[in-house]
């Protein structure tokens, strides 16, 4: 697999602002991707919510800081927490 051209192009631009991580393994995959793709600095530099410890995992063994790590494993937990950055309710 490879980085979509617009994921690609938009972590290039800076043109986002977070990752939302909803398990252990997809998080690795955005990572080698992103990393594979030349556009890790970028990925590394997102603001990361997990959905827990565990999904934090990998990001965490590669030295990324993560934003939130949800205390139960609910997408609601997850999502509340993007409301304050990103205004309003997030539901």
């Amino acid at each position: 697999p490879t980085l979509p051209p617009a994921v690609g192009d938009a972590l290039a631009a800076g043109g986002l602002d977070a990752a939302l991580h909803y398990s252990r393994r997809s998080a690795a995959v955005a990572l080698a991707l992103a990393d594979g793709s030349g556009h890790g600095g970028a990925f590394r530099r997102l603001r990361h919510y997990c959905l827990s410890v565990d999904v934090a995992f990998p990001l965490e063994a590669a030295g990324i800081a993560v934003h939130f790590v949800a205390a139960r494993p609910r997408e609601t937990d997850l999502l509340d927490a993007l409301a304050p950055r990103f205004g309003g309710g997030a539901r």
